[in-house]
C-alpha cells in the first residue's frame, strides 16, 4: 500500500472508520471503537494522525484483509 500517495492512504483510513469491509470488525481491529462517533469526528481523528498512524493502520487492515480472505479461515466470525 505504500505505493499510494499519503492522500490516498488517507481517504482509505477514513473510509475504514465508517465500516469494516467485511461488514464485521473483529475484536481486536483498531478502529473498531472510533466506529460509533460522528463522521466529523473520526475524519478530524483520521486528519491529525501521524502518517506512520496511517500505514500502521493501512498495514493491519491489508493483513486482516488477506487473512479473513483466505479459503483456509472460518469467515463465520
Amino acid at each position: 500500500m505504500r505505493h499510494l500517495s499519503i492522500e490516498n492512504r488517507v481517504i482509505w483510513v477514513k473510509g475504514l472508520m465508517i465500516e469494516c469491509p467485511l461488514l464485521k470488525a473483529l475484536p481486536n481491529c483498531p478502529l473498531k471503537k472510533y466506529r460509533s462517533l460522528s463522521i466529523k469526528e473520526k475524519f478530524k481523528l483520521v486528519d491529525e494522525m501521524s502518517g506512520d498512524q496511517i500505514d500502521t493502520i493501512v498495514e493491519y487492515h491489508q493483513r486482516c484483509l488477506h487473512t479473513r480472505e483466505s479459503p483456509s479461515v472460518d469467515n463465520s466470525l
